[in-house]
C-alpha cells in the first residue's frame, strides 16, 4: 500500500475509533427504561449517574460498554499498527474524547474513566488493575467516585513515569489523565467546598 494510502489508513482508524467511542449507551440505556439521564442527577452519561438513578446492574451494564468503547478499538489498532506507538496514542485518546465529547449529544457526554480504564486493559492490565485497586481503596475509605478516579489517574501518570515495566505509551497516560481532570471540574470544586456527592 501507497504512503498515502497508509495514512489515510491511520487517519480512517482514529476517526472510526471517536466515532464507535461516541455512542452514549448511558443515554442509550436509560432511554429505554423512559429516562432522560441527562435530566438527571449530574446530567452525566456515565456508569455513576445512572447507577444512581436506574440502580447498580444497569450503572454496571453501562460501565462494561463504556470500558469496550476504548478496549475494542485500541485492541484493533494495536494489531494493526503494532510499531507505531503515535497512533495507538492517538486511538486511545480519540476513544477517550469520544466518549467525553459525543457529536450525538452536542459534544457532550461521561468522564472518561470506564473507557480510559478498558484502553489501559487492552495495552497493560496489570497496570489497568493497579488503577482500579488505588480506585477500590480510595472510595472504599470516603464513598466519593470522583476522588477515587481523580486519585488513581494520577497514580498511574506518575507510576508510568518511573517504571519501565508498563507497556503503556507515557504520552498516553499523561494526556488521558489530563482529560479526565478537565472533565471533573465541578467535582474538583465540590470536594474543596465539601459538597461531593457520595454514591
Amino acid at each position: 500500500m501507497s504512503g498515502v494510502g497508509e495514512s489515510s489508513l491511520r487517519i480512517g482508524a482514529i476517526a472510526l475509533t471517536y466515532l464507535f467511542a461516541s455512542v452514549p449507551y448511558g443515554v442509550l440505556v436509560a432511554r429505554a427504561r423512559g429516562v432522560d439521564i441527562q435530566g438527571e442527577g449530574s446530567g452525566n452519561t456515565g456508569a455513576t449517574n445512572v447507577s444512581r438513578r436506574l440502580g447498580k446492574k444497569l450503572g454496571a451494564a453501562v460501565l462494561l460498554l463504556d470500558a469496550l468503547k476504548g478496549a475494542l478499538p485500541v485492541l484493533l489498532v494495536q494489531w494493526r499498527f503494532r510499531d507505531e506507538p503515535i497512533v495507538l496514542v492517538a486511538a486511545g485518546l480519540a476513544a477517550v474524547i469520544g466518549h467525553c465529547h459525543s457529536p450525538w449529544l452536542k459534544f457532550r457526554g461521561g468522564k472518561g474513566v470506564a473507557t480510559t480504564l478498558g484502553v489501559y486493559l487492552v495495552l497493560d492490565p496489570e497496570f489497568a488493575l493497579l488503577g482500579v485497586v488505588c480506585f477500590a481503596i480510595i472510595y472504599g475509605r470516603w464513598g466519593l467516585v470522583s476522588l477515587g478516579s481523580l486519585v488513581a489517574a494520577w497514580i498511574l501518570a506518575v507510576t508510568v513515569t518511573f517504571s519501565d515495566r508498563v507497556a503503556v505509551p507515557p504520552s498516553l497516560v499523561w494526556l488521558l489523565t489530563v482529560l479526565i481532570s478537565l472533565e471533573h471540574h465541578a467535582n474538583v470544586r465540590r470536594l474543596l467546598s465539601g459538597t461531593e456527592k457520595r454514591a
